[in-house]
């Protein structure tokens, strides 16, 4: 189905624009880094660039209160220590909390009720996910693809685009930093604090429908599924790298992903009931999570860094 005329006319306003082009500034900016660069692989400064371009496109369509840039702060300072909490996995798991809290009950919200709790779930959950999975598949460059698909969902399931429209500008050529002329991924820092920033914009444009939240929160998609297999599989997972081709992986990775986040989007975030959209986000994330676990080999092997769902995703 194609997008309406109405829909259209969105990706001609002034948010979308402004995310547009500070994006663009932010990938050639990446690009910059990433060339002089000493580093060995993908340099992990894709999510902190998303959040700083659509920041600074913000004021297109509102004001950027200091308490959310704050929360964002800690959250980007608790992305770098998760690197280095090898030893103490589930205090790694953990780390997002104090950053949820903040952007949850410190950054203004639009409601005080369901919608705390819904962005607290996914920055305190989301965030070390993100982060898992993006080190997993650094090689692959296929994190920035996957996040501003997830952010087109967000946009196509949230009554209120305005606040959103400046991240999906924001995103779209950043979409590319993953390409291995240029070099980047999404990183500890910026896997929290891109997740902190999404909550709360969901929350902004999700008031009217709070499902449509839950239906956003889903659109993480394999950046929750696959960590989650990994736990699931244990020390039978070898990791699909080992399994299959680059080429196999990335298109596995590309379906897959829209599959959950379809499901999320369009029948998960246009329920009613909130407790139904968790429901279907949860099993469709959960279910595509134990099919990755079952194609794992089942073959015995010492665990190393990075294999839990919610251990250390390494050093930034």
């Amino acid at each position: 189905m194609w997008p309406s005329a109405e829909t259209l006319e969105l990706f001609t306003t002034r948010g979308f624009l402004s995310g547009l082009t500070l994006g663009t500034a932010a990938l050639g900016i990446g690009a910059l880094v990433a060339r002089r660069s000493s580093r060995t692989g993908a340099v992990p400064i894709h999510g902190v660039l998303v959040v700083l371009a659509t920041l600074l496109a913000m004021p297109a369509v509102r004001d950027v209160p200091l308490r959310l840039i704050a929360g964002l702060a800690i959250l980007a300072a608790a992305g770098l220590a998760y690197g280095s909490m090898t030893s103490w996995p589930m205090l790694a798991s953990a780390s997002a909390v104090p950053g949820a809290l903040a952007i949850s009950f410190i950054a203004p919200l639009p409601d005080l009720g369901a919608a705390v709790w819904i962005v607290f779930a996914i920055v305190a959950v989301g965030s070390p996910l993100v982060a898992s999975f993006d080190y997993q598949y650094q090689a692959l460059g296929i994190g920035p693809l996957l996040f501003v698909t997830t952010s087109a969902a967000a946009f196509s399931v949230v009554p209120d685009t305005e606040e959103l429209l400046v991240m999906l500008g924001a995103t779209a050529p950043l979409a590319l930093a993953g390409w291995n002329r240029i070099g980047l991924r999404i990183g500890g820092a910026g896997s929290f604090a891109v997740m902190g920033l999404y909550a709360w914009l969901i929350a902004q444009g999700g008031q009217a429908r709070f499902s449509s939240m839950v239906g956003a929160a889903g659109a993480v998609g394999l950046f929750a599924a696959e960590p989650v297999a990994r736990r699931l599989a244990g020390h039978r997972w070898t990791g699909l790298l080992a399994t299959y081709s680059t080429g196999k992986v990335r298109i596995w990775a590309a379906a897959g992903h829209a599959l959950i986040l379809s499901v999320a989007a369009r029948f998960a975030g246009v329920r009613s009931s909130t407790w139904e959209a968790v429901a279907i986000s949860a099993s469709a994330i959960g279910l595509f999570a134990f099919l990755i676990a079952r194609q794992s080999r089942h073959t015995r092997r010492q665990p190393v860094a990075g294999d839990s769902a919610l251990e250390n995703h390494g050093p930034e």
